[in-house]
Order: C-alpha cells, then sequence, then structure tokens
C-alpha cells in the first residue's frame, strides 16, 4: 500500500516541477534536444543563438528535480 502512495507522490511533485515550466515557455526545455533540432530551431528563429547548452537556471532547475 505505500509503493501506490509513494508513486502517485512522486508524479505529482514531478508534475508541479516541470508542467507550469512547459506552459509559461514550451521552448525553455529546449536545451535538452539534440544539437541538430537545437540548430533547426535557430534557423526558424524560434530561439537565439546560445554557445552554452544549459544556463545556470536551468542547472538550477534540473538539479531540484533530480532531488525532489
Amino acid at each position: 500500500m505505500t509503493l501506490p502512495a509513494e508513486i502517485v507522490i512522486g508524479i505529482v511533485l514531478f508534475t508541479l516541477l516541470v508542467v507550469p515550466g512547459l506552459l509559461k515557455d514550451p521552448l525553455g526545455s529546449i536545451s535538452d534536444y539534440p544539437p541538430e533540432i537545437r540548430q533547426r530551431c535557430v534557423e526558424l528563429g524560434l530561439i537565439g543563438e546560445s554557445k552554452k547548452r544549459f544556463t545556470k537556471k536551468d542547472l538550477i532547475k534540473k538539479s531540484l528535480c533530480v532531488f525532489s
């Protein structure tokens, strides 16, 4: 009985951490995709050219999701 409750709580926490950011800025997670897809988005003008794959803000968000 404990395992299903933990699974549901984990899914809810993950959803609360991930979904609001994607709804606010759908292209905010483009850094998770392969270089070819990111390059195509730059060519289409959807995102700007970036030297870094992950910004400091991205790393903080990912760390919070991993440790939650």
